[in-house]
């Protein structure tokens, strides 16, 4: 099973394949998470899932993860730069310093 080129799962499984020299074969294509579940369960193939996603998936499905594999991500923070003065996200960005001992 195969999500669009441009979609967020293709770009992290792209550098993945090429450094391998794998080609996927498409069995079917899908673009939402929900959509490439039901086909996982369907028996059609595997498909990339958030962490949360796949845990409850295994639990109430029986679907097994691969976990002793991972492909790395960055991920952002972000907000309304006019919200940047509210009390609640000074809050939040001075906790997001003290977790990644980082300036914000």
């Amino acid at each position: 099973m195969l999500a669009p080129p441009t979609s967020s799962h293709s770009r992290l499984l792209a550098p993945v394949l090429q450094e391998r020299k794998l080609v996927l074969k498409k069995a079917a294509q899908a673009d939402q998470e929900t959509s490439m579940l039901a086909l996982v369960r369907a028996g059609v193939g595997i498909s990339l899932a958030r962490d949360v996603v796949a845990l409850r998936a295994s639990q109430s499905d029986g679907l097994v993860i691969a976990d002793k594999v991972n492909i790395g991500c960055d991920l952002r923070f972000i907000c309304l730069a006019g919200s940047l003065r509210r009390p609640e996200l000074d809050c939040a960005f001075q906790a997001l310093s003290r977790a990644w001992r980082r300036t914000f």
